[in-house]
């Protein structure tokens, strides 16, 4: 018996407790697989009519009627409860509360470990996604996203010490309708503060957040060109230096290069069009030979342009990352269509890679103007 209490202690992930029973009963729940499991326990001596705010060992008032459940995970697809009757303490300083538990935060019907897998799969599925996989309900899996966050870290400012380098950048959610403006710390590579909106009255709230002296040290800004971006850091942290993120450079390359692309597409394609017309309006004694000629630059000219049109996507990786094919067609174009402007996979190319990737991708060119381009895809950079 001690052996099987020890092992369901290690299974449920419950310390500091004395098991006394193990039992099935029917479970009324429609989630449930028609019975689930309950283990009586209670604390021990020690741990018991403690206050739950304090941890002052207080006297005992009363006790519920009937002893209480307490969700734990389950054991092979089993709903599996702790069942305990809880007394109530009198605390001299924070007044009557139920007694501490060591399995389960006060005020709620599930155990400490619960609630941080709900958490967890919250974190890697959708809410509903997570609330159906642990038999649940969604506001129930949202109740527990929000006790884990305030036992993980009960003081969310703790994350603005040691403000160094920071990353700003704004972020659409809700199928693109919506912004969010975040900051991120670059030394830790955490997100340290967000909310919504994307303008500078939004951003004005973090620096106000922060101390004055936590204002001081931050000494590098990364962000995009953005001019509300751009006032904030002058207005409050005038001393650190505002530099562009990786992404949006490597962005505004990628869109020249696709630019210069697409420009020699559609002029490989005008050509072929004329040529196609001055063929068709050759008068009928010409020359087979001219007109092979013709057809030939002809054929040459749509060749030229499917190529082109085919290194969209080649060009945005990275040399190492290109597979046989594309590698093949970035030669074919440079090599035999003469395009070094297109040469190298990557918008910055292995120089301007290097040169950046040297600079440790923070410390940037100071913010200036925009380079001109439009949207983009590329790989995320620091912020």
């Amino acid at each position: 018996m001690a052996l099987s209490n020890t092992l369901f202690k290690q299974l449920l992930g419950v310390n500091k407790v004395i098991i006394e029973n193990i039992r099935e009963e029917p479970d009324p729940s429609p989630n449930g697989a028609g019975w689930r499991l309950v283990i009586d326990v209670r604390p021990y001596s020690r741990d018991r009519k403690r206050c739950p705010v304090c941890g002052r060992k207080c006297p005992g008032c009363d006790k519920p009627a009937k002893p209480r459940l307490w969700r734990c995970p389950d054991c092979n697809g089993i709903r599996t409860f702790l069942s305990y009757t809880p007394c109530r303490v009198r605390c001299p300083e924070h007044g009557t509360k139920q007694e501490a538990l060591p399995w389960a935060a006060p005020a709620t019907a599930f155990t400490r470990d619960f609630t941080m897998l709900a958490a967890l799969m919250a974190m890697r599925l959708s809410r509903q996604a997570a609330a159906e996989l642990m038999r649940i309900d969604w506001t129930t899996a949202q109740a527990c996203i929000d006790r884990a966050r305030n036992t993980i870290e009960p003081d969310p400012r703790v994350r603005y010490e040691g403000l160094v380098h920071i990353g700003i950048d704004e972020t659409s959610y809700a199928k693109g309708h919506k912004y969010l403006t975040t900051v991120v710390n670059h030394d830790t590579d955490t997100v340290v503060w967000a909310a919504d909106g994307h303008d500078a009255a939004t951003l004005s709230g973090f620096f106000e957040e922060i101390t004055e002296e936590q204002r001081a040290g931050i000494k590098c800004v990364t962000a995009d060109a953005a001019k509300w971006i751009k006032s904030c850091v002058e207005k409050y942290c005038p001393n650190a230096k505002l530099c562009l993120d990786a992404f949006h450079v490597i962005e505004w390359a990628l869109n020249a290069v696709d630019e210069v692309r697409r420009s020699e597409w559609n002029a490989l394609r005008e050509a072929a069009a004329a040529i196609e017309s001055k063929l068709a309006a050759l008068p009928p004694g010409t020359p087979e030979e001219e007109r092979g000629k013709l057809a030939d630059e002809m054929a040459r000219k749509k060749e030229a342009a499917l190529k082109i049109k085919g290194v969209r996507f080649a060009l945005g990786k990275n040399p190492e990352n290109l597979s046989f094919y594309q590698r093949q067609k970035l030669e074919y174009v440079v090599i035999v269509f003469d395009k070094p402007h297109l040469k190298g996979g990557g918008a910055l190319g292995d120089d301007g890679r290097v040169r950046w990737e040297a600079c440790g991708g923070r410390q940037g060119r100071p913010l200036g103007r925009r380079p001109s381009g439009g949207g983009g895809s590329a790989r995320r950079g620091a912020v």
